[in-house]
């Protein structure tokens, strides 16, 4: 299984973008599932043309990060839309404005990622997260709806999808804008990439004394909440080698 985790350069005033920022605190192997991460431009040829070429390697998901400033909880995007109407120039100078992203292109395509699953892992680990329905008209937008076209034309069983995380608080410290600490947002990404691996499982195998089975050596266990969190929605096989051996 193999998952992509993008994110975006720096644009307009901002020196840093935490949606690519996160990209190296991410694993490339996380339970047998090879992680990939992509930082695009935020101009549009540049992107597609990378982030095309990237998909060529044929992901099971893809999970696409952008900035929101204002924001202050995690938005999931529920749907891309066939248009580009840029608030703010590129970082090339360019700007669109009523402009379709594919001719003849869909109206929209909407997120395939288990979004409401999602949702409530990050919001039982205490980060907020609501599910949004419009991802804007700049390159955020533009970019899911590239990476949902060229899956539906190429590979439509990925599962994939758009998700806005706030702005870090050392670029809003003079202004009165919501922030998210980097390290929450760091969290929160390592979630939702655990969450979509999950999501291609019907059964999961986990060892007892991670559950709470008090089969360890001393009698205790060593029960995992964040674990159970992630497990709650799924059928698990529980297993203690050390009392089966």
């Amino acid at each position: 299984m193999k998952i992509l985790v993008t994110g975006f350069e720096p644009f307009g005033k901002d020196s840093l973008n935490p949606s690519s920022m996160v990209l190296s605190s991410l694993p490339s192997t996380l339970w047998g599932c090879e992680i990939d991460t992509l930082c695009l431009n935020v101009e549009a040829t540049k992107a597609e043309a990378s982030l095309k070429q990237q998909l060529t390697k044929g992901y099971d998901g893809v999970i696409l990060l952008g900035v929101a400033r204002g924001r202050s909880n995690l938005t999931i995007e529920r749907v891309a839309i066939n248009i580009d109407d840029y608030r703010i120039p590129d970082n090339d100078g360019n700007t669109r404005q009523d402009l379709t992203i594919v001719e003849d292109g869909p109206a929209a395509y909407f997120s395939t990622l288990p979004y409401r699953e999602m949702e409530r892992v990050l919001q039982e680990h205490q980060i907020p997260c609501a599910i949004s329905n419009s991802a804007g008209t700049y390159l955020c937008n533009h970019m899911f709806y590239v990476c949902a076209h060229e899956s539906a034309l190429n590979n439509p069983n990925c599962k994939l999808g758009f998700v806005h995380v706030p702005a870090i608080p050392t670029m809003v410290v003079n202004e009165a804008v919501a922030s998210m600490s980097m390290e929450m947002i760091e969290k929160a990404v390592l979630l939702m990439v655990k969450t979509l691996i999950l999501s291609f499982c019907k059964k999961v195998a986990v060892s007892a004394c991670l559950c709470g089975k008090n089969c360890k050596y001393n009698g205790g266990n060593n029960l995992n909440e964040s674990l159970m969190i992630l497990l709650k929605n799924h059928e698990c096989i529980e297993v203690c080698p050390e009392v089966q051996g």
